[in-house]
């Protein structure tokens, strides 16, 4: 675990000085200047119930992120985050070759919240589960994560 990983979150954390309003020619060459200079991971925006807006990095649905997203692949990760309680859980769908987001960070804005947060937890092991089972139909076997398992391995 010596590597250190670079997580750049111009695109959401700066939208608190811009209202998110980057407009979409920069957020494409900004997604396009981080993944030249190889940084690890870009974070692009929020995923909140709201109306989207092109111009703006927060977005509605996760498919709308594929609009900023270059068809070729990227050496930068790519991250969006939910506020816990501000994106509808109905909307996380599972991961597809055809959505090209990476990750999904969820934060709470209350204490309290965080003791809901199983649900999200509840709806990301689905989904993995979903995925082991269809690689699995295809001839593909997954090794079951454990995060004390790789303490172990320590």
């Amino acid at each position: 675990m010596n590597d250190i990983k670079v997580l750049d979150c111009t695109l959401r954390d700066g939208g608190y000085v811009n209202k998110w309003d980057f407009g979409f020619k920069r957020i494409v060459k900004i997604l396009k200047n981080l993944n030249n200079a190889k940084i690890d991971y870009a974070e692009i925006g929020f995923l909140k119930d709201c109306e989207y807006d092109k111009e703006k990095s927060v977005f509605n649905e996760i498919k709308e992120i594929e609009n900023i997203l270059p068809e070729e692949s990227l050496y930068s990760k790519t991250v969006a985050m939910i506020v816990f309680g501000q994106f509808s859980k109905s909307k996380l769908v599972p991961k597809t070759p055809d959505i090209k987001l990476d990750s999904i960070r969820v934060t709470t804005l209350h204490v309290e919240e965080a003791q809901h947060m199983h649900a999200v937890f509840a709806i990301a092991a689905d989904a993995v589960s979903m995925l082991a089972h269809q690689l699995a139909e295809h001839g593909v076997e997954c090794q079951e994560y454990r995060r004390d398992a790789q303490a172990e391995q320590k």
